[in-house]
């Protein structure tokens, strides 16, 4: 199997949460080195196994925390967003309703029930039994058990659709374009307003576009975050809010500068994040 070194095409290049710059709370761990590969995005599970996926579902998966990354034999429609679970399993979205799943660490792939929006924008699995899938318009919960989707009605008034998240099946939490957090528990039937992060007035917008997701939920013991990835004058910030009730109010927990061009934030890498760079490169940072 042919191993490369790793880098991203800035197609869809990303950064995440929690940088050094952030009250201490990480410590870089690797960054990889460059590729001409047609790479969308990527992500680690940990330290050491990771994921990346791309045009022609194009597929790697790297176990030396990046340094050097092997091709799978995958071939389908472009994918645009991969939600690791662990370091043998993560989920993989993107054109044409593609949805796959890995279960020996991105080795091989195998299809599953295709998700209902015909391009995906994000993903984001808590475990393997169910998940969200999105697009800028609407959302779908994954279910395992039955191989089966469900749409998520959205909140009346709702904007583009940043990022979607399960606490558990039909407990949903969904931030928009606007900037305005939601939460469900009836697969959308009701909506609670829980939080608006920023308004019309401020000078730090988020940035929006097709395939482009800037905001993730994560669950982390008993607290929710959420992040958001927000530009001026071409500088990027990374801003991370934390709920400890449940997702009913939310309080800042950090405001980071970004040191490159971002686009894209992925929660889903265990005891670290990654963050991906517009230089083509990409960095982990290590939770302490």
């Amino acid at each position: 199997m042919k191993i490369i070194k790793f880098g991203f095409y800035s197609v869809l290049v990303s950064a995440v949460l929690l940088l050094a710059s952030c009250g201490g709370k990480v410590n870089h761990a690797f960054a990889t080195a460059k590729t001409d590969d047609l790479i969308y995005t990527g992500a680690m599970a940990d330290s050491v196994y990771g994921y990346a996926v791309g045009e022609d579902g194009l597929a790697f998966y790297t176990q030396d925390g990046g340094k050097n990354w092997q091709r799978s034999q995958n071939k389908c429609s472009p994918l645009f967003s991969l939600s690791p679970i662990n370091e043998t399993v993560c989920f993989a979205t993107g054109e044409h309703k593609t949805f796959l799943k890995t279960t020996d660490g991105g080795k091989t792939w195998t299809g599953l029930a295709n998700h209902p929006g015909k391009r995906s924008k994000g993903s984001s699995f808590k475990n393997e039994d169910f998940g969200t899938v999105w697009t800028t318009s609407d959302a779908f919960e994954y279910l395992a058990a039955t191989d089966e989707w469900e749409k998520i009605a959205k909140p009346e008034g709702c904007g583009l659709v940043e990022s979607v998240f399960s606490i558990e099946p039909g407990k949903i939490f969904l931030c928009d374009s606007n900037g305005i957090i939601y939460s469900t528990g009836d697969y959308g039937k009701n909506w609670e307003t829980c939080q608006k992060i920023f308004d019309k007035q401020d000078e730090i917008k988020p940035v929006t576009g097709q395939w482009v997701k800037t905001s993730e939920f994560d669950v982390s013991g008993e607290n929710l975050r959420f992040a958001y990835l927000a530009e001026k004058n071409y500088e990027y910030s990374m801003f991370v809010y934390v709920s400890k009730d449940g997702g009913k109010s939310w309080n800042i927990e950090s405001q980071t500068k970004l040191p490159n061009l971002a686009k894209t934030i992925c929660f889903n890498c265990g005891n670290g994040v990654t963050v991906f760079n517009t230089d083509c490169t990409m960095d982990f940072y290590k939770l302490k």
